[in-house]
């Protein structure tokens, strides 16, 4: 269904975002083509329990996506692991675990992303769960993720399972 009464169009051109409501005919088919290396920064907003992080503390690392439809492979510099994921409209999902802060592991337990400037970024907040032998911690961080070279204009590529 595609939306074109003025009123609909003026709140989008305001808005100066395009939501899954403001044309995309499907709201969970990805609306943007995030293949390609990021920049990311995450800043702790809060933690529980016996922490590696600390609350304000920032940390920057570069993650390489690959993208087929709407399905995401995010891997983390560093981390060794393959994350999971799914673009649907404008939102990010991300789950999986990866080794983090020397002797522990990180499991993604929620993400709240959307892709802005057309693709160039996304950014949000995701909850986490860090444990070690001897400890267990939960967290909520502020993610903004800039892809380097800015927008990608190729069409996203086929889920080759679809």
């Amino acid at each position: 269904m595609t939306w074109t009464t003025p009123r609909t169009t003026l709140t989008c051109l305001l808005l100066s975002i395009c939501v899954p409501s403001c044309g995309n005919e499907d709201p969970d088919m990805p609306s943007f083509n995030l293949n390609g290396t990021w920049d990311v920064t995450e800043t702790v907003i809060w933690t529980e329990g016996a922490c590696p992080l600390s609350a304000q503390e920032s940390f920057v690392y570069i993650m390489a996506i690959a993208q087929w439809g709407g399905r995401l492979s995010l891997v983390p510099d560093g981390a060794g692991n393959e994350l999971a994921g799914t673009q649907y409209g404008v939102g990010v999902e991300i789950s999986g675990s990866y080794p983090f802060a020397d002797t522990g592991t990180r499991d993604i337990t929620g993400t709240d992303l959307a892709v802005t400037g057309n693709g160039a970024r996304f950014e949000g907040t995701m909850a986490w769960r860090w444990t070690d032998v001897s400890s267990v911690c939960n967290g909520r961080n502020a993610v903004l993720a800039s892809r380097r070279g800015g927008t990608n204009p190729n069409p996203i590529p086929v889920d080759p399972g679809e």
